[in-house]
């Protein structure tokens, strides 16, 4: 096993660290290449930081990457999202059908009897 590397994210208008967790053990492969989650920080506020990494003890080189942290419950959640606004999109658009022909039905109706107290 390779362990975990020797990270430190600084602020580099305030130098100060921003604090690293263990992010947990996803794995993600993108054609030949898998990464491992390894470490998590969350920037306390916006602006650069410098980002340095030692590989763990007895690694002699460890290829890292940078990215996104991958959420499988807020993908789940994006996923409900979209089923939900689809179908209150469909709700939407059938209340909307149902409204135009009540008063279509409705303007019908008073046209008939407009026509019916003339005759």
């Amino acid at each position: 096993m390779s362990g975990t590397p020797s990270c430190t994210v600084r602020n580099l208008r305030s130098e100060r660290l921003a604090p690293l967790r263990q992010a947990g053990n996803t794995t993600i492969s993108v054609n030949e290449n898998t990464y491992v989650t390894e470490l998590d920080f969350e920037p306390p506020a916006d602006g650069a930081y410098l980002i340095r990494c030692r590989p763990a003890a007895g690694v002699i080189a460890q290829p890292l990457a940078l990215g996104k942290s991958p959420h499988l419950a807020r993908f789940g959640l994006s996923i409900v999202a979209a089923i939900g606004s689809f179908v209150l999109g469909l709700l939407f658009c059938g209340g909307v059908i149902a409204f135009v022909a009540i008063r279509r039905h409705s303007h019908k109706r008073r046209l008939e009897r407009e026509a019916a107290g003339w005759a």
